[in-house]
Order: C-alpha cells, then sequence, then structure tokens
C-alpha cells in the first residue's frame, strides 16, 4: 500500500528552493561587499571631493586648485598624529601602569592632533577665499546638512 502526499514532495522541493535562495543572497554578500575603510578619519582627498561636489563647476576647481598642492603636509601631519595616537595606545597598556607616561603620551597626541587640524583650517581658509559668495554659501549650507 503506497501513501500519496504530494504536499511533501513539494514542501521538501520549496524547502530546498528556500536554502538555495538563502545561500545565493549570503554568498552575494560577501562577494559584492565593499572594501573595508582604513581605520580613522577619511583622507584629506575624500574630504575635499566631498565638500567639493557641493559647489559649482569653476567654484568646484577653483577649491580642489587651492587644496590639493597642501595635501602632502595634510598627510603627513595626519601619519604623525596617528604614531602619536599610537604611541597613547601603548603607553595606556603598558604594565606596570605608568600614569607619567601616559600623560606625555597624552599631550603628545594632542599636540600632534591640533597640529593637523590647524594645517587643515589654514588650507580650507585659502580655498575659501578662492570661492565667490554663492560657493562659500552652498558649502556652509552643505556642511550644516552633514550635521548628525
Amino acid at each position: 500500500m503506497m501513501l500519496r502526499e504530494p504536499w511533501r514532495a513539494r514542501l521538501l522541493f520549496l524547502s530546498v528552493a528556500a536554502n538555495l535562495f538563502a545561500a545565493a543572497l549570503i554568498g552575494a554578500h560577501f562577494v559584492l561587499r565593499p572594501p573595508p575603510r582604513p581605520p580613522g578619519p577619511p583622507r584629506p582627498e575624500v574630504i575635499i571631493e566631498r565638500m567639493a561636489r557641493d559647489l559649482p563647476p569653476d567654484d568646484a576647481a577653483r577649491f580642489r586648485a587651492a587644496t590639493t598642492p597642501r595635501l602632502p603636509q595634510f598627510a603627513a601631519a595626519r601619519a604623525r598624529m596617528e604614531q602619536a595616537r599610537a604611541e597613547l595606545a601603548r603607553a595606556m597598556a603598558q604594565t606596570p601602569y605608568d600614569e607619567g607616561a601616559v600623560r606625555t603620551a597624552m599631550q603628545a597626541w594632542q599636540a600632534a592632533w591640533l597640529a593637523m587640524s590647524e594645517d587643515l583650517g589654514a588650507n580650507m581658509l585659502r580655498a575659501l577665499s578662492e570661492l565667490s559668495p554663492d560657493g562659500r554659501r552652498r558649502l556652509a549650507e552643505a556642511g550644516m546638512r552633514h550635521r548628525p
């Protein structure tokens, strides 16, 4: 005596199909995933391009021309800041804990961060002086839009 239960066969087929679909979605996630971002703040080139995309074409070209020549100096300042941050992390993890070494490393990191920030600010001031009033207004509005 043979029992006919076609619903079980259909259920089995549906289950296999759902599992294959799920496996394909998971596989696509790993294959199509964007590369991981480097740690730390965005690269200066990325910051400049984000700012320039909100500008009229003429102002964007002037903005890039004013900021791009200083990128190597900014990259060096950023590297010094990252190095100071790494030294701070080493001092914090040191055993036995040495508060004086951590304080010194923290002050070095703060000084490097401030120097990097001042370099970026000076570069931005130079670039802003090259923009039209409309370009400066757009840049200001874009900065307000991107606030969290």
